[in-house]
Parts: C-alpha cells; sequence; structure tokens
C-alpha cells in the first residue's frame, strides 16, 4: 500500500472516530433517528411512522443531531470553511 493510501485510510478511520464519538454523545433517540435516516435512508415519514413521534418531531431531531455531528467534526478536524 502506497503511504499516501494508508493516510487516506488512517485519516479515514479518524473521521469514522470521530462520528462514532458524536453519535454516542446524542441522545439514543436522536442517534437512532439519525441512523434511521442516513444509513437505510428513511424519510422523515417513514421514521415518524416507525417510532411514533410526529414527521415535524423527526425532522427537527434531525436538524440538531446534524447540527452536533457538525460541531463535533469541526471541533477535532478545524473547521476548513
Amino acid at each position: 500500500e502506497e503511504p499516501s493510501s494508508r493516510e487516506a485510510s488512517r485519516g479515514e478511520d479518524d473521521l469514522h472516530e470521530t462520528l462514532r464519538l458524536a453519535l454516542a454523545e446524542l441522545n439514543p433517540k436522536a442517534a437512532e433517528i439519525l441512523i434511521l435516516r442516513h444509513v437505510p435512508g428513511y424519510s422523515d415519514a417513514e421514521i415518524a411512522k416507525l417510532l411514533g413521534p410526529s414527521r415535524g418531531t423527526i425532522a427537527v431531531s434531525l436538524f440538531r443531531s446534524r447540527a452536533r455531528l457538525r460541531k463535533a467534526i469541526r471541533t477535532q478536524w478545524g473547521d476548513k470553511s
């Protein structure tokens, strides 16, 4: 494996660890909603149907969870924007 490949792989591993730690800091229900939205790709309406809260509650939870993840990534990696 070339050095640049190893460095890219290490950077990816570091990012995954940052995301894992940030997810662990979320409320368990918020983390579940975020994972349902981004892993299998369920819509807000589908998640609401599965878990019970309104679609609006799901949307707010996703907004707040994404903001927390962005903050964690910026804290760990520095704001590049």
